[in-house]
């Protein structure tokens, strides 16, 4: 006999609850009981699935569901949104540069680095790097010339071409005041015209610091190699300064030219000596 059908025999003698059908004999007796037994088996069993699961293992699953199962790690698109932060020592923590930490993202991921981002702490360092102004100014590009950037040279190639066509249209230096805030208003998306600044007087320097030696020292290169004729004449000034310009006519390749050559300047009190 099992032994849901001996204790349903013990219940029924244990609540002086007989079967219905007793007879006085003792092989009649024992065919009630069995009866009743299974009527009252019949009652109280339930019908039970079998799964073929053991159910050690599925009260273990159960207990490590939801984020203690699976850990977020963390992405690089995150240090995209916030150039402060990378990757820790594993992919479930992330590196704060602002604060000089490592904290975990393996709970929520985004979101444990977005609540760390607007916390007290983070803000409170973040201020002080915010107000500072970068260095990176100071320092010169890897493609300059010259100790200048690129867009400088170019800036500084546009002023002195305008510098050297104005010398040779006698155009005067004066003109030059107006040059560099009519470029800035009629080309306003070139980045040369914003940094054009030659007035007259950087103009003049250009002409006589700059160019005028290059040019000067290239004719004396000629000289040296060809044949050639000076000229000289004094001004007609009735002021205490008189000039002396001095020119040359040199054969320079397959033809002959008349090139500057200097100036002299010289008082008047030295005439009368």
């Amino acid at each position: 006999m099992s032994g849901k059908r001996q204790l349903s025999i013990l219940s029924c003698f244990q609540n002086n609850q007989l079967p219905k059908k007793v007879a006085r004999s003792e092989d009649t007796v024992e065919e009630a009981v069995e009866e009743a037994v299974e009527e009252t088996v019949e009652e109280v069993e339930e019908p039970v699935e079998e799964t073929g699961e053991n159910p050690l293992e599925t009260e273990k699953r159960r207990g490590l569901c939801g984020a203690a199962t699976y850990r977020c790690s963390f992405k690089k698109e995150w240090s995209t949104r916030w150039p402060f932060m990378t990757m820790g020592t594993t992919s479930s923590f992330y590196w704060c540069s602002v604060c000089r930490q490592e904290n975990s993202c393996a709970h929520q991921g985004v979101r444990d680095i977005s609540r760390h981002v607007e916390g007290k702490g983070h803000r409170a360092k973040e201020q002080p790097l915010n107000s500072v102004s970068s260095i990176a100014q100071f320092y010169v590009p890897e493609t300059s010339v010259g100790g200048m950037s690129v867009q400088e040279a170019k800036t500084r190639r546009a002023e002195g071409k305008v510098a050297v066509a104005m010398v040779q249209h006698n155009v005067p230096f004066a003109v030059a005041d107006h040059f560099s805030p009519l470029y800035k208003e009629c080309f306003r998306d070139s980045p040369t015209a914003q940094g054009f600044k030659s007035a007259s007087t950087k103009t003049t320097c250009i002409i006589n610091e700059a160019v005028a030696p290059h040019f000067r020292k290239e004719l004396v290169m000629k000289m040296r190699e060809n044949p050639f004729t000076l000229f000289t004449d004094g001004s007609n000034d009735t002021g205490l300064e008189k000039m002396n310009p001095l020119t040359v006519r040199i054969f320079d390749t397959n033809k002959v030219v008349h090139r500057f050559l200097d100036v002299h300047h010289q008082w008047a009190e030295l005439w009368h000596r």
